[in-house]
């Protein structure tokens, strides 16, 4: 039996995105640091098409990802690189633009797949995340948001992110390493989970066993995609 090696701990700073954008949600102070930054790298990276009817476009690359999300060349997509370059997108004379953002749309999506009641009612809900804080026992007012009680950003914060990373299967030990030095807290958070949504905690395991045993997924918009790419060599 082989000797697992120690970790290597490092005093670096880390500087991607996926970890700076973590923590301006947890750390609201830390946002203006993180759009900066971000402004900065972006800059570097403006690439983005024109066609010849001053129009961009690009692939879209449709269900490219893991969780089946599109993953456009962010050089390429206009909404790609800095917030800041959207305010270029003027539309012409006689049109209007509007930007439209689906929100929670993976909550949503699992609550109407899963058929948990819970999760329904957090999801039709002011705020799901607010609302799945105070069904995990947080002392949360029915109907609060973040705007009707900006007290509770950092509530919400938390409690979005152990949503989100426990709906892709995050562990509740992959949580608190991710979230950082109030592992515990974060741990009984993602733990609180599982309680607070039995319904749906069954119906994606059945899905994970169900890809599992069958090599594939099926996804509502498509035919049998998604082979499972750990299994094939199993």
């Amino acid at each position: 039996m082989g000797v697992l090696p120690e970790p290597q701990h490092t005093l670096a700073v880390s500087t991607e995105e996926k970890t700076l954008k973590a923590q301006a949600e947890l750390y609201p102070e830390t946002k203006l640091f993180h759009e900066g930054y971000r402004v900065l790298q972006s800059m570097k990276l403006i690439e983005v098409r024109l066609d010849g009817d001053v129009r961009s476009r690009c692939g879209l690359r449709a269900f490219a990802t893991k969780t089946s999300r599109c993953a456009p060349s962010s050089k390429e997509f206009i909404f790609g690189p800095g917030r800041w370059i959207r305010h270029f997108i003027i539309p012409g004379a006689g049109h209007a633009l509007a930007y439209i953002d689906l929100e929670q749309a993976e909550f949503g999506i699992a609550a109407a797949l899963s058929g948990d009641p819970a999760m329904l009612e957090a999801y039709l809900s002011s705020d799901c995340y607010l609302t799945f804080a105070r069904q995990a026992g947080k002392n949360v007012p029915i109907g609060a948001t973040e705007k009707t009680h900006p007290h509770l950003t950092a509530i919400r914060a938390i409690y979005k992110i152990v949503v989100l990373a426990t709906q892709y299967g995050r562990t509740a030990y992959g949580l608190a390493q991710t979230i950082g030095d109030l592992g515990r807290g974060r741990a009984r958070a993602a733990r609180r989970t599982s309680e607070s949504l039995p319904v749906f905690w069954v119906w994606i395991e059945d899905q994970v066993d169900s890809a599992r045993l069958n090599r594939f997924i099926m996804f509502i918009a498509m035919n049998r995609s998604k082979a499972i790419k750990e299994e094939r060599n199993a």
